[in-house]
Formats: structure tokens, C-alpha cells, sequence
């Protein structure tokens, strides 16, 4: 369990992702450490980190679904920025630049959120960054060019 006594966390989402949280929270499971027991999504792996796409990617407020969301994850099982060390947040940077290479990424943001999930807002209690290229923005000429993507806190 994590130190929050659950590994999935803020339930009011629903469909196909609630449906994925609800089964890992009734096995006990957190669903980043099961993952790497399974390989499938994994687009590259570093350092004991793990770059994927995300399942349920973003979209845009214009509903643009994001160029790229994917997901920085370590494989030792930590839910707080002080349980990084140094080296992690190297590893971190180094992973962002790789993907920057191997995507094509061409701006966007690097998010996450830690800690107790009823102030963060994580649905997953194990540290991950989201790597997000929004999409551009559906009417032509818009001004910033891409559909704005809400990542929330809280």
C-alpha cells in the first residue's frame, strides 16, 4: 500500500479508467508497479525508469487530443519528491531530452503530482511525471497555435 493506506486514489472519475482503478484498488495492487511486470506499453527504459504512452491520454479544452502524453515512471515503488535523489532528477531531465529526440517533441510541459492524492489530485499513488505535446488548435490561426491542455491539482 502506499503511505496514504491506497495505490488509486480521487474515484470520481468514471468509464474504462475508473473501471482500470477500481479493479488494481480491490487487489491491493498499484498499477505502475504491476506494469513492470508487463512490458507492453513501454516505449523506452532508462535508468530503472520506464517512458509509456499514457492509456488515457489528454486533450485539449477544444477537445484536440494531446500530440504525445507520456508517462515517466520509476520502477521502485516512491510516492514523495524527497524520496528522489539527485540522481533521479538527473535521470528525469535525461529521460525528457531522449523523448524530445525520439518523438519529435516540439513543446509542451512536464508535470506531476505527489504526495497525499486529496491535495495533489493523483489517481495513481506512485510518482510519475507526464511528458504533454498538446495538440494544435482545431479553428486555424487561433492565437498560441495549440488546444490549451488543463492538468489539474487538487
Amino acid at each position: 500500500m502506499s503511505q496514504h493506506g491506497r495505490f488509486t486514489a480521487n474515484l470520481q472519475y468514471a468509464g474504462a479508467y475508473r473501471a482500470k482503478l477500481d479493479e488494481f484498488e480491490r487487489n491491493g495492487q498499484c498499477p505502475f508497479c504491476e506494469m513492470w511486470e508487463n512490458k507492453a506499453l513501454v516505449q523506452l527504459e532508462q535508468f530503472g525508469w520506464w517512458v509509456m504512452d499514457d492509456q488515457f491520454p489528454a486533450r485539449g479544452q477544444q477537445g484536440t487530443p494531446a500530440v504525445h502524453h507520456l508517462l515517466l515512471v520509476p520502477s521502485r515503488h516512491i510516492t514523495l519528491p524527497r524520496e528522489m535523489d539527485t540522481r533521479d532528477w538527473g535521470d528525469v531531465g535525461e529521460l525528457v531530452r531522449r523523448a524530445e529526440r525520439e518523438f519529435g517533441i516540439v513543446g509542451g510541459g512536464l508535470l506531476f503530482r505527489f504526495g497525499d492524492p486529496d491535495r495533489g489530485g493523483q489517481t495513481i499513488c506512485h510518482i510519475h511525471f507526464h511528458l504533454i505535446e498538446p495538440g494544435p488548435h482545431p479553428e486555424p490561426g487561433a492565437t498560441g497555435g495549440a488546444d490549451p491542455v488543463a492538468f489539474w491539482v487538487g
